[in-house]
């Protein structure tokens, strides 16, 4: 073990004092939306480039104007050249509680199909 392993591992080294603040501030961003508000529903492989990338599909539901849209999220993780790379997003596929015109307008111009096409498309662009 060097010294940098022994700064990591005591939480003296500055990339794990940031890993700990990152960590912090995304839980909280969790709390406030309310555990169990994002679920993991998939995980198979994906092919992004000539690497094999591990691909994680996720449902949540996102409130917008009134509104509570249904939501499907992906996220690729693969390791090309031993270097990690995260590519990933999430997209709305439907209108599940709300009226009116806002309802309305948002379900009239929702296409989960394309939005998971140009999803994976911009993910496949990080190889």
């Amino acid at each position: 073990m060097n010294r940098y392993d022994k700064q990591y591992e005591s939480g003296a080294h500055p990339r794990h004092r940031r890993a700990q603040s990152v960590e912090s501030a995304d839980s909280e961003r969790v709390d406030g939306v309310g555990r169990g508000a994002v679920e993991r529903v998939q995980r198979r492989s994906f092919r992004v480039g000539d690497e094999d990338a591990r691909l994680f599909g996720y449902d949540a539901r996102c409130r917008v104007d009134g509104v509570t849209l249904s939501v499907d999220g992906w996220l690729a993780v693969w390791a090309p050249d031993r270097t990690f790379r995260l590519a990933g997003g999430a997209y709305p596929i439907a209108v599940v509680d709300g009226a009116g015109p806002t309802a309305d307008a948002l379900a009239d111009c929702l296409d989960p199909a394309a939005f998971r096409a140009e999803l994976f498309e911009l993910v496949r662009g990080v190889a």
